[in-house]
Formats: structure tokens, sequence, C-alpha cells
């Protein structure tokens, strides 16, 4: 598994796990406007070359909020979670 800073051709995959994570999913577009945000932080996390998790926050050095982490429900309890956070703190 790898964790990446996320880019638009992203968006889709990222909704996706929305809409299996939460019941306020945000769909493509949202996610879209996340990714242009210039002080927001969207990692995703790449498994077997499909995304498999992704947290969302907002950078404000030398903090960062974050605000939502979610991995897919076919790959929890694999460190998915942990490894997005470990990346944001490192951002």
């Amino acid at each position: 598994m790898t964790v990446r800073l996320a880019c638009p051709s992203d968006a889709e995959a990222i909704a996706r796990l929305e809409s299996l994570c939460f019941s306020d999913a945000r769909g493509r577009d949202a996610v879209n406007e996340q990714l242009a945000l210039p002080y927001a932080l969207t990692l995703v996390a790449i498994e077997d070359e499909h995304a498999v998790g992704y947290l969302t926050g907002i950078v404000l050095a030398p903090e960062c909020e974050i605000h939502r982490v979610a991995t897919d429900p076919a790959y929890r309890r694999r460190g998915i979670g942990a490894a997005l956070v470990a990346e944001a703190r490192s951002q």
C-alpha cells in the first residue's frame, strides 16, 4: 500500500469511498472543490491500483486539522487509516 497526495483524477474514487463510509457522503464535485483549495490536504491510500482509503484536512501551519478519514470496508483492520494519519502528520 502507498499513501500519496490526491489529485483530481482521484475524485471519483474518493467520492465512492465517501458513499461507502458516510451517510452524508460528498459527491465528486465537492471532492474536486476540496482538492482545489490551496490550504487543503487530501491524501489517498492505494493498494492493488485501487483507492482503498483517504484523508482530508486543512493545513494551518504548523498544524493540520483532520476532517475525514475513511477506509473501504473490505480493507479495514489493515493499518490504512493509521498510515494516512501518519502521512498527514509528516506534511
